[in-house]
């Protein structure tokens, strides 16, 4: 959270009568900043749900800005390891099937005469061969983990009458889960002042907070992913 005015960092502070506030952190210049804590953020996790509980699955920029969010959720998830575990398996598999390739080679080549030689080829063939399919049976299982993993929780898409009420998840996480769950979605939130410099009206919240939404993955992100890959794969 920033803001505004000086795009500085806000953060919480408490009145005198113990109401929770976030204020910008660096006021000199201005005047200072504060929003009501629990006004900002009854705002932005409205904005947030309402968006994903209007989701148009059958438009294809909500589909991906879910899909986007489904991804992230994923990563956030991935205790084990799976997507890391995948790109080395992958980098092994392709280097065995280079092996391959060339153990072949060199057999029609000529490399490899007499009875010993050729049980030595037929031997090191057979060991490439159970490692690849080790390793292709190994990508099937982590494929599976990370399709089963790629979504976004039925119940989020359901969050009730009151996405913010006592029975809520909302309610119901802590502010790690809290957050972790704004970040799928958002880069952050800005505050404006809260009245008109020239006229002292008071301006109402939705006029005070705007969100940053995360941008939909661009082409170039998806073609710097495939050449990080292509990379690994050539290690």
């Amino acid at each position: 959270m920033r803001c505004d005015i000086c795009a500085g960092s806000m953060g919480q502070t408490k009145n005198n009568g113990g109401q929770d506030y976030y204020s910008c952190a660096n006021p000199k210049g201005h005047g200072g900043l504060t929003v009501k804590r629990e006004c900002a953020d009854d705002y932005v996790v409205r904005r947030v749900w309402a968006r994903l509980v209007n989701a148009d699955m059958n438009n294809e920029e909500d589909q991906e800005w879910v899909a986007a969010a489904a991804l992230r959720f994923a990563q956030q998830t991935d205790s084990a390891g799976v997507e890391e575990e995948r790109r080395e398996t992958a980098a092994h598999l392709e280097h065995v099937k280079q092996s391959i390739a060339e153990l072949q080679a060199d057999r029609k080549a000529g490399l490899y005469r007499g009875r010993d030689e050729l049980a030595t080829w037929r031997a090191t063939m057979r060991q490439y061969r159970a490692y690849e399919n080790q390793c292709v049976a190994r990508l099937a299982e982590l494929d599976e983990k990370t399709a089963s993993a790629v979504h976004i929780p039925a119940e989020w898409f359901m969050p009730g009458e009151d996405p913010l009420g006592q029975e809520s998840l909302w309610a119901s996480w802590d502010v790690y889960e809290r957050r972790a769950f704004l970040e799928l979605f958002l880069t952050g939130v800005s505050v404006g002042p809260g009245r008109d410099p020239e006229s002292r009206k008071y301006i109402a919240i939705e006029d005070r907070v705007m969100l940053d939404w995360r941008p939909l993955p661009s082409k170039q992100d998806s073609e710097e992913e495939d050449e990080q890959e292509e990379a690994l794969l050539t290690l």
